[in-house]
């Protein structure tokens, strides 16, 4: 079972037409999964999509530029590029109306992938070419959408999902998504475990916390076997999530007001009391002097 043997079930799926996936049986994109709520949102939103492309099509034959960026029909009045600017921000509108964009990660090629709440969509901005790419969840993963996500030193994109209805399933499970090729792959998370936060090191291992566990988990990136390592102080909460250069993983245990450090060539855990009480922890990052640097929530303070 994949709890003895630390094995993780994996399903592939690709965006192209029927093809070999490699994993012994055939692939094919399935269509956007429009239950529930999606339903709902573009019902509703059908007619004024078209009238958007309607009036789109007038201002971009005048100004002889439009988003072609996923082969798809956008028609926007401005070309990528052209958002709003003011001083050092811009903001660029996206392809996709009311996306309700969610989560972001910046890959070693510096594109910026980002997932998008409505539709369900894992999504793609090329800062060189100036156009954006969008990949639907297959329907087939269910009544979930993304959530966290994160990209790792060879480009492909790690993800969480969500409960996309109320009454639906939790989802045990994570995702993976590899440009390259186009495929989304699920991996079935045993013991009920119900991934949440989640990173990719610097080696390729992908590190994730369980809303419901209070256990860190690893995915070898070669053979996708899964290990979880139980925290020695219960109830933790444990969350954020940042890899030393060493290859230490860092983290906040916002309940028991701890930092804790995770020694892999070990498998040992260490804890270190916050020195304000009641202080929640929260964020952490790793500068490159190596010192560990946490915000305190409810303190007010930097530790």
């Amino acid at each position: 079972t994949p709890a003895a043997t630390g094995e993780v079930l994996a399903q592939r799926e690709c965006d192209s037409q029927v093809r070999d996936s490699g994993l012994g049986h055939s692939c094919s994109y399935s269509a956007l999964d429009t239950q529930g709520i999606a339903d709902w949102l573009e019902d509703g939103l059908a007619g004024l999509g078209a009238l958007r492309r309607h009036l789109s099509s007038a201002v971009v034959s005048a100004h002889g530029a439009a988003f072609a960026a996923d082969g798809h029909d956008h028609d926007h009045g401005k070309a990528p590029g052209q958002g709003k600017a003011s001083g050092p921000v811009r903001e660029l509108p996206l392809p996709e109306d009311h996306a309700s964009a969610q989560s972001i990660a910046i890959d070693p090629a510096g594109r910026i992938w980002f997932s998008e709440k409505v539709g369900k969509k894992l999504a793609m901005y090329d800062p060189e070419k100036k156009t954006f790419s969008s990949y639907p969840l297959p329907a087939s993963w269910g009544s979930v959408g993304f959530s966290q996500i994160t990209a790792g030193p060879d480009g492909v994109i790690w993800f969480t999902v969500n409960r996309w209805a109320e009454g639906s399933d939790e989802p045990h499970m994570l995702g993976r998504f590899t440009p390259a090729d186009g495929y989304f792959t699920k991996f079935a998370v045993p013991n009920k475990a119900i991934p949440q936060e989640l990173m990719v090191d610097g080696a390729g291992v992908l590190w994730f916390f369980a809303a419901n566990k209070n256990h860190l988990y690893r995915i070898d990136p070669r053979s996708f076997s899964l290990k979880g390592y139980p925290i020695p102080t219960a109830n933790g909460h444990p969350r954020s999530l940042a890899a030393a250069q060493n290859g230490h993983i860092w983290f906040v245990e916002a309940n028991t007001n701890k930092i804790g450090e995770f020694i892999p060539e070990r498998e040992t855990f260490k804890e270190y009391d916050v020195l304000t009480s009641f202080s929640n922890p929260g964020k952490i990052s790793i500068d490159k002097q190596g010192r560990i640097w946490f915000v305190q929530v409810t303190a007010n303070r930097l530790g």
